[in-house]
């Protein structure tokens, strides 16, 4: 039925993504949250996931 088309499709756009990166824009909200007693707990942390970062870094 309907489902099964539905789930076809959705197997078809993620086949066609498969191996896209997906970036969080949420992770370069306000860092200062980030901060906790841990002083492992900071920002730098995310600076992999952060896209301008690694456009910076030259690994894209």
């Amino acid at each position: 039925g309907v489902y099964r088309e539905v789930a076809a499709m959705q197997r078809r756009a993620w086949d066609a993504s498969a191996g896209q990166i997906y970036w969080s824009y949420q992770l370069r909200g306000d860092r200062a949250l980030l901060r906790g007693p841990d002083s492992r707990a900071d920002a730098r942390r995310f600076d992999p996931w952060d896209l301008t970062h690694v456009w910076h870094a030259g690994w894209m």
